[in-house]
């Protein structure tokens, strides 16, 4: 009897064991699935690029099919923001989701998006404009954290580049930045049109065809009522902004036409390059298990209150294109107008797509819950409260925008007239500012607070005293 119940006892065990190795092997298999179907996660960044500027977001003059084919796919975010107009913030603050003032001194001091990537079991790969300071955050993979990394050539070779890293054969999913230079070279067909000698870095556009051709000028082509007076200084403040930056001052409503023009072209070039990538995800059979964010550095004047270039804080500047791509996943065709942050919001973005959990405190939000198809999503329910930008005009003048949907504040550190206040439902072109009206005294007040409530929590040193 002691025997069968001890024989009885030994079938148990086995039994138990077997259980418990079989349920270790279906969590391990699924945990091992789990890793293994994570998509492959790509993030294509434009250098000048303004978010109207694409035939998705209804423009005629330019035609954009691979932008227009991720937005085919994905939600495109027409009021995304950059956190500064300016390449080299920008791109440190995209990079660690940190506004770039506290990305000042040492951005290896914050952890990197690719280090990020690297260490949840990423491929990584970074090819094109680099323009992190200091230079040699290019050369630390400890704090990059990009085992593969390329930044020359021309966005022709970065698109190459980046179709040979997608079609490599490997047993863990990839993240892969695309970082191309176009419509940069918009800069170099100014100053080539001003009779300054230049070359454009990524091919000839050929001759601009007669201003009755090219797109009209836009609606917003004079400076606003009361400008602040530091703006068009920048313009003539010394020979470099005259020359070089600003080749501008002399043009004709002709010259700016043909500008447009070029512009429309560079931007089809970035398209091409898209589509390559496009191409090759779906030649290797990745497209359907590839998240593609699109987006750029930060926008161009375009001709809107006779501005090129950047570094302003006019929505031309500071309001960029982004959509969130992923086939057959993300909610599709869809435009959604809520205030997003491009630099601050990409790194939370990517993680929770990753199944990364970030250590360090980020201002920024995934924006996973309002693309995807299977989440529910209040189109009501604002993912910010309000967004800021920075920027530095020249020298020490410095200026902040926050937008809170319908207005948006603008204030500069010194000048005349130093402050704007727009509402950009009724005057989307920010023609008319509000500062001086008398109905809109409170939300001018209120929209100082949140600004100064905003620098003093990041330490920003940026104070709006000079205007209470």
């Amino acid at each position: 009897m002691q025997h069968q119940v001890k024989k009885s006892r030994c079938a148990l065990l086995k039994h138990a064991v077997r259980a418990a190795a079989v349920l270790l092997f279906v969590l391990s298999s699924e945990a091992a699935a789990a890793k293994t179907t994570r998509p492959n996660l790509i993030f294509i960044i434009a250098d000048q690029h303004c978010a109207d500027m694409m035939s998705c977001a209804g423009n005629k003059y330019v035609q954009t099919p691979s932008m227009d084919r991720l937005a085919q796919h994905g939600v495109r975010f027409t009021r995304a923001y950059v956190t500064h107009p300016v390449c080299i913030p920008s791109r440190a603050s995209f990079m660690t989701g940190k506004m770039p003032t506290q990305c000042q001194g040492d951005v290896q001091s914050h952890t990197s998006l690719g280090s990020t990537m690297k260490q949840a079991g990423y491929d990584t790969g970074y090819f094109g404009k680099w323009h992190i300071q200091p230079r040699q955050t290019e050369n630390n993979l400890s704090w990059h954290g990009f085992d593969t990394i390329n930044t020359r050539g021309v966005d022709s070779e970065k698109a190459r580049l980046s179709v040979d890293f997608i079609k490599r054969k490997r047993d863990q999913p990839f993240f892969m930045i695309t970082s191309l230079l176009n419509p940069h070279d918009i800069c170099q067909w100014a100053r080539i049109h001003s009779g300054v000698n230049d070359e454009m870095r990524n091919g000839d556009i050929g001759p601009a065809p007669a201003p009755s051709k090219c797109p009209p000028l836009p609606a917003n082509f004079d400076p606003p009522l009361d400008e602040p007076e530091v703006v068009r200084q920048r313009l003539v403040h010394d020979k470099r902004a005259r020359t070089s930056v600003h080749p501008t001052s002399d043009w004709t409503e002709s010259d700016w036409r043909q500008y447009r023009w070029a512009y429309c072209r560079l931007i089809e070039l970035v398209d091409a390059q898209i589509g390559r990538l496009l191409d090759a995800l779906e030649e290797s059979g990745q497209l359907e298990n590839t998240l593609i964010i699109y987006s750029s550095d930060h926008g161009d004047g375009n001709a809107s209150h006779r501005w090129n270039q950047k570094v302003v804080l006019y929505e031309e500047a500071i309001r960029l294109p982004m959509i969130v791509s992923w086939k057959g996943q993300t909610r599709p065709g869809v435009t959604d107008e809520r205030l997003v942050s491009m630099n601050l919001d990409l790194l939370p973005t990517f993680c929770e797509f990753a199944g990364v959990e970030f250590k360090e405190e980020l201002a920024g939000k995934s924006l996973r819950p309002l693309v995807m198809a299977d989440t529910k999503n209040d189109p009501a329910e604002q993912l910010h409260p309000f967004v800021v930008t920075e920027t530095k005009l020249f020298d020490d003048i410095k200026g902040r925008a926050l937008t809170t949907g319908r207005l948006k504040y603008i204030v500069y550190s010194a000048g005349k007239r130093p402050e704007q206040l727009f509402d950009l439902e009724s005057d989307p072109g920010e023609m008319n500012s509000l500062v001086g009206h008398p109905d809109y005294q409170a939300e001018l007040q209120r929209h100082r607070q949140l600004l100064q409530n905003w620098t003093d929590s990041i330490g920003d040193s940026f104070s709006i005293a000079h205007v209470k």
